[in-house]
């Protein structure tokens, strides 16, 4: 049981966890995301104002490392582009950031790279003559985070799992611990948890049952070891009175077959025979009674 718990109370931290970093690592990817084009906006306008100030001129010299900058003309036509050569480039126009820009002012959009592994994001302001200035910036995707944060969230899952171990088993011991203390033989003096309790009165009550029909159960074998005894006792005091009788009746008859006896006294001899013979057929019933009770006895 302990183990079973233990297992389920692993499984749960450990699933906790997981859950919340993914949610961590939406929230935290949520947020780099809104600063990342708050400041793509900033880097648009400010880049904005230096086309509006010096036009083609600011582009002489510029060193662009995070941002891709391209100008598109009011036809949609490339007029330069700092990672790549304006005249070869596809028509903008229909852009969605480029829409928005020439409806709007400025528009902002993101889309995929081909490899899926990062997201572009695309800043679009358009410019007084018509024009319009395009910042864009390569954006890490979840995956990409996560592969680049591999050994910290490694080695936080390592330290979440320990610590998820160690939990898991002291408090799979300590729920455990209660039901391991129970006191079976007095079911209703153990404390701990409330959930057990029906199951500690139905403990109780059988227990009480119990004892009572063991109580009933040694009346019994009492009753039956002296009802035994009785028996005993009964059979040795008939097999005395008979032996009293059967003496009297087999002296005289041996005094009246030798011929030792007078004639007047064979009536008083012979009385007593008879009454010898009473006697025992008097024990004789009591003795085919008792076997009547005893097979009622055991037929009950």
């Amino acid at each position: 049981m302990t183990k079973r718990i233990f297992r389920s109370l692993l499984l749960v931290a450990f699933a906790v966890f997981l859950c919340s970093l993914a949610l961590i690592m939406g929230v935290l990817y949520d947020y780099f995301s809104r600063i990342q084009q708050t400041q793509l906006r900033m880097q648009t306008q400010l880049a904005a104002r230096g086309v509006e100030t010096g036009g083609a001129d600011y582009f002489d010299g510029l060193d662009v490392q995070d941002y891709r900058i391209t100008w598109i003309g009011r036809d949609g036509s490339v007029l330069y582009d700092s990672d790549a050569d304006s005249g070869r480039m596809e028509n903008h126009l229909a852009r969605e950031e480029v829409q928005e820009a020439l409806q709007g002012g400025f528009g902002q959009s993101q889309r995929l790279s081909a490899t899926l592994t990062e997201r572009m994001l695309y800043a679009a302001q358009r410019l007084p003559d018509g024009t319009v200035l395009r910042l864009a910036i390569a954006q890490s995707s979840i995956l990409t985070m996560l592969l680049g944060m591999g050994q910290g969230v490694a080695a936080v899952i390592v330290i979440a799992l320990t610590l998820s171990v160690i939990l898991a088993r002291r408090l799979s011991g300590r729920i455990v611990k209660p039901l391991n203390e129970l006191d079976l033989d007095r079911p209703l003096e153990n404390g701990g948890y409330e959930e057990i309790g029906p199951l500690l009165r139905r403990l109780d009550a059988q227990q009480k049952q119990l004892q009572a029909q063991n109580n009933q159960l040694l009346l019994e074998m009492a009753e039956k070891t002296q009802a035994e005894q009785a028996r005993r006792e009964f059979t040795a005091n008939v097999s005395h009175e008979l032996k009293t009788p059967l003496h009297v009746i087999s002296g005289y008859a041996e005094l009246m077959q030798n011929g030792m006896v007078k004639l007047e006294d064979v009536g008083s001899f012979a009385g007593k025979i008879y009454d010898g013979a009473q006697q025992m057929g008097k024990l004789l019933e009591d003795i085919t009674r008792l076997s009547h009770l005893d097979a009622a006895d055991r037929d009950g």
